[in-house]
């Protein structure tokens, strides 16, 4: 399946909300409808997913709400060839974007939100959209008002993950620490891997006994998979070189 996505400050995103019910290798994922049972599940620590107020013509637009145990289950949620994101890549988002005051409003669908939608422009076609949650004890809450999606990062909080919360009130997103069995959406970036291997695949010519890149070097990763930042101002550029840091 093709995903839509977009590029922003090296890292490439999916524009729309997952919407799968098997993990990568292919078990399913169990569906949970009542809110005794969406307790439940959470209690053991076991991976669950639901639509909105279980409606299957709500994940067309708006995708699952996942509990984090499926995000952090090691059969992988996210589809081949992406991972689910951490806090780091959301700081990394934010910061390019400019602050959390003003991601929220750059950063989500300037439809679907209910009024007034808080100066959203959707600079960066993201179109984070309000999917609701849905509580640990299996109540839906905030549909059209609010939108969060998980990251791998466990939270200070016990049982707690960090989790960007968008909200139709406000331009800003702050990650906050959210309860593991809350039902959550999930947005995925392309694996580090993925983003590499443009480098593994160029094109190529062989002088004596030297294989050379045909091409000049155009990667925003290092080999590990770390983000290169990227200067484009003079001030960033004169400041990257002055401490010495890579860009």
């Amino acid at each position: 399946e093709i995903m839509k996505s977009v590029k922003i400050v090296g890292q490439t995103w999916m524009v729309e909300n997952l919407n799968v019910d098997k993990f990568r290798n292919g078990d399913i994922i169990p569906e949970v409808k009542t809110n005794e049972e969406w307790m439940r599940i959470g209690d053991e620590g076991k991976p669950a997913w639901c639509y909105y107020e279980n409606k299957k013509e709500n994940g067309a637009i708006y995708g699952k709400l996942y509990n984090w145990y499926a995000v952090n289950d090691p059969r992988g949620l996210a589809p081949e060839g992406w991972r689910i994101p951490s806090k780091e890549d959301w700081n990394m988002l934010t910061k390019f974007v400019g602050s959390t005051g003003m991601v929220g409003k750059k950063l989500k669908s300037t439809a679907y939100w209910k009024s007034p939608n808080a100066g959203a422009t959707n600079d960066y076609n993201f179109s984070f959209m309000p999917g609701g949650q849905r509580h640990p004890l299996g109540n839906f809450i905030q549909f059209g008002e609010s939108g969060v999606f998980w990251t791998t990062t466990v939270g200070g909080l016990t049982n707690s993950a960090s989790s960007p919360t968008f909200d139709n009130a406000t331009s800003t997103a702050i990650a906050y620490d959210q309860t593991m069995s809350s039902g959550r959406s999930v947005r995925c970036v392309r694996d580090k891997t993925e983003e590499i291997k443009a480098v593994f695949n160029a094109i190529s010519v062989k002088i004596g006994n030297q294989e050379w890149t045909a091409s000049n070097l155009d990667v925003s990763r290092f080999r590990n998979g770390d983000p290169i930042f990227e200067a484009k101002t003079n001030e960033e550029w004169k400041r990257a070189g002055e401490e010495k840091k890579p860009a």
